[in-house]
């Protein structure tokens, strides 16, 4: 199966809404609704691509280390897409896939920012400490095997 065909087969199933169609009465509920569902006048992320000269050592690392779901492996192609929530992430094997670059990162909202970050240490990665934020959450800043950025953040949970 072609990379472009194994894309199509996932078009439609990306298009899941998780709307809980409750009333939203505070900013966070607010903003939680809207990443599901986007309004149909409004685009929606479907991937990010990363282009990586180690492709078998990136899909592992994001794979086994960050737990992201595989949902597309075409080696002979060099292609893979992975989950990242409601949007994916294609890892994409280059020769000469080009520096890091510091102008962006991947910003990711995770569960538990602890059990990320102790997978991180074991792994090697090098990453921060976590750090809170005046607005609630607390993030963790590591890089993947490329040097890309990677911010991953989480609200304190509301249980109880």
């Amino acid at each position: 199966m072609s990379a472009l065909r194994a894309l199509g087969a996932l078009a439609s199933t990306g298009r899941e809404a998780a709307a809980s169609g409750s009333e939203c009465t505070t900013w966070e509920n607010t903003v939680a609704s809207q990443r599901f569902a986007p309004p149909a006048d409004r685009l929606g992320l479907y991937c990010v691509e990363i282009r990586t000269g180690d492709w078998d050592r990136s899909v592992r690392w994001y794979r086994e280390t960050l737990g992201l779901k595989v949902l597309v492996r075409v080696t002979d192609d060099g292609y893979a897409l992975l989950e990242m929530g409601t949007a994916r992430l294609a890892l994409i094997a280059r020769d000469a896939p080009g520096a890091a670059s510091p102008r962006f990162s991947l910003g990711l909202e995770v569960e538990n920012l602890d059990a990320v970050f102790d997978r991180l240490m074991v792994a090697g990665s090098e990453v921060t400490r976590p750090k809170g934020h005046a607005e609630g959450f607390r993030e963790i800043i590591t890089s993947d095997p490329d040097g890309n950025h990677i911010r991953l953040f989480s609200w304190p949970s509301h249980a109880g």
